[in-house]
Protein backbone atom coordinates (compact mmCIF):
# COMPACT_ATOMS: atom_id res chain seq x y z
CA UNK A 1 0.00 0.00 0.00
CA UNK A 2 3.03 2.42 0.75
CA UNK A 3 4.18 1.93 -2.51
CA UNK A 4 1.03 2.70 -4.62
CA UNK A 5 0.30 5.68 -1.79
CA UNK A 6 3.59 7.24 -2.79
CA UNK A 7 3.20 6.51 -6.36
CA UNK A 8 -0.04 8.51 -6.45
CA UNK A 9 1.68 11.45 -4.81
CA UNK A 10 4.22 11.29 -7.15
CA UNK A 11 2.45 11.38 -10.35
CA UNK A 12 0.05 14.15 -8.79
CA UNK A 13 3.15 16.22 -7.53
CA UNK A 14 1.80 16.44 -3.88
CA UNK A 15 2.22 14.67 -0.77
CA UNK A 16 0.28 12.21 0.50
CA UNK A 17 -0.34 12.53 4.47
CA UNK A 18 -1.36 8.92 5.79
CA UNK A 19 -1.36 7.85 9.34
CA UNK A 20 -0.23 4.17 10.41
CA UNK A 21 -1.98 3.01 13.24
CA UNK A 22 -1.69 0.06 14.95
CA UNK A 23 -3.02 -3.21 13.69
CA UNK A 24 -6.55 -4.73 14.92
CA UNK A 25 -7.38 -8.47 15.69
CA UNK A 26 -7.82 -9.96 12.48
CA UNK A 27 -5.51 -7.57 9.89
CA UNK A 28 -3.34 -9.06 7.52
CA UNK A 29 0.12 -7.71 8.26
CA UNK A 30 1.66 -8.79 5.40
CA UNK A 31 0.32 -9.99 1.91
CA UNK A 32 2.66 -11.85 -0.91
CA UNK A 33 1.44 -13.25 -3.99
CA UNK A 34 3.08 -14.86 -6.94
CA UNK A 35 0.38 -14.88 -10.01
CA UNK A 36 2.12 -17.14 -12.27
CA UNK A 37 -0.05 -20.27 -11.85
CA UNK A 38 -3.22 -18.32 -12.04
CA UNK A 39 -1.69 -16.59 -15.27
CA UNK A 40 -0.89 -20.19 -16.20
CA UNK A 41 -4.40 -21.58 -16.14
CA UNK A 42 -6.33 -18.40 -17.28
CA UNK A 43 -2.75 -17.88 -20.64
CA UNK A 44 -4.03 -14.63 -19.83
CA UNK A 45 -1.56 -11.61 -19.10
CA UNK A 46 -1.89 -8.05 -17.77
CA UNK A 47 -2.07 -5.74 -20.03
CA UNK A 48 -0.02 -3.57 -18.00
CA UNK A 49 2.86 -3.99 -15.25
CA UNK A 50 4.08 -0.57 -14.90
CA UNK A 51 3.00 0.62 -11.73
CA UNK A 52 3.17 5.01 -12.33
CA UNK A 53 1.24 3.68 -15.99
CA UNK A 54 -1.49 2.24 -14.07
CA UNK A 55 -1.60 4.75 -11.22
CA UNK A 56 -1.53 7.53 -14.10
CA UNK A 57 -4.26 5.84 -16.11
CA UNK A 58 -6.47 5.42 -13.01
CA UNK A 59 -6.51 9.47 -12.35
CA UNK A 60 -7.42 9.44 -16.12
CA UNK A 61 -10.48 7.29 -15.73
CA UNK A 62 -11.61 9.01 -12.75
CA UNK A 63 -11.40 12.45 -14.28
CA UNK A 64 -13.86 11.02 -17.36
CA UNK A 65 -15.79 9.56 -15.04
CA UNK A 66 -15.96 12.63 -12.78
CA UNK A 67 -15.76 15.44 -15.99
CA UNK A 68 -19.41 13.26 -17.73
CA UNK A 69 -21.31 13.21 -14.81
CA UNK A 70 -20.77 16.93 -13.86
CA UNK A 71 -21.83 17.18 -17.56
CA UNK A 72 -24.56 14.82 -17.32
CA UNK A 73 -25.97 16.70 -14.13
CA UNK A 74 -25.59 19.91 -15.73
CA UNK A 75 -28.11 18.88 -18.81
CA UNK A 76 -30.47 17.40 -16.26
CA UNK A 77 -30.47 20.98 -14.55
CA UNK A 78 -30.64 22.58 -17.90
CA UNK A 79 -33.84 20.53 -19.11
CA UNK A 80 -35.58 20.95 -15.35
CA UNK A 81 -35.40 24.78 -16.33
CA UNK A 82 -36.60 24.06 -19.48
CA UNK A 83 -39.81 22.47 -18.57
Amino acid sequence: MKEVTKCFGNVNNKEIIYRKKPYKKGDIVESVCDNKKILRKLKWKPKHNNLKFIVKDTIKWFDYLYNKDNKDNKDNKDNKDRL
